[in-house]
């Protein structure tokens, strides 16, 4: 909630963005970086371990200009190969997140946002929004949909008349968030 002072909070005054979603809102979301958990974690660590076990198997005779070389060149393979598997996984997720450009509306209202966009509706209350960010002139925000899954609404600039009111909308949106958090 957005207050004037700290005993009297005021709501997140009622607003509507109308604007058109489109892939490229998508990637620049999911190809952001991300702290690496879990199974990517695991993965990546698979990964370079197999790296590491191509080089252990190089023959020892090898003088060490060559050894250096190889260690070098599979490096560089093997850091490429997954940079390629990162971002072919960015551009799949983002294809999930939005095939073709959408028009969308997002109701911002007290108790938090409503997105709608090709026949469904998404809603994100203010207690579950997790986090409130810019990201190339784009705001999104990240949280637990109502149905339970993590989500994320994005709204790119041309939703706003210019940078001070995307400024106020997040900066808005920010202090209702934190103060709805139990």
């Amino acid at each position: 909630m957005t207050t004037t002072d700290d005993a009297h909070p005021t709501p997140l005054p009622p607003r509507l963005l109308r604007y058109r979603l489109t892939p490229a809102d998508a990637l620049a979301f999911t190809s952001c970086p991300r702290e690496i958990r879990g199974f990517s974690a695991f993965g990546m660590m698979l990964w370079f371990g197999a790296g590491g076990f191509v080089i252990a198997m190089l023959p020892d005779d090898l003088n060490l200009l060559m050894r250096a070389l190889c260690w070098l060149v599979t490096g560089l393979v093997w850091y490429g190969l997954y940079t390629a598997f990162l971002t072919l996984g960015a551009h799949r997720a983002a294809r999930r997140l939005v095939r073709l450009p959408q028009d969308v509306v997002l109701a911002c209202d007290p108790t938090g946002l409503v997105e709608t966009r090709d026949g469904s509706r998404h809603a994100m209350t203010l207690e579950r929004i997790g986090a409130v960010s810019r990201l190339d002139g784009r705001i999104v925000v990240e949280g637990i949909l109502a149905d339970g899954r993590r989500g994320a609404i994005i709204v790119p600039a041309a939703a706003f008349k210019d940078g001070a009111d995307a400024d106020a909308f997040m900066d808005g949106l920010d202090r209702a968030s934190a103060a709805a958090q139990p």
